[in-house]
């Protein structure tokens, strides 16, 4: 909501989340609560890669 993606566009993008908590608004930002910090121990890495319209994980 706070990006201002209108609801069109919103519909096709990917989010990566902890039960209702988005951690990633794929393409445009991960959430605060989830920045990696000098204090984090374990880093989850994903990398998601679009061919046309699917995507691999």
């Amino acid at each position: 909501m706070d990006l201002k993606i209108p609801k069109k566009t919103r519909e096709n993008i990917l989010l990566l989340a902890e039960g209702k908590n988005i951690i990633w608004v794929v393409g445009y930002r991960t959430s605060d609560n989830y920045k990696i910090e000098d204090s984090t121990e374990t880093i989850l890495y994903v990398n998601i890669t679009r061919q046309g319209n699917n995507f691999e994980f």
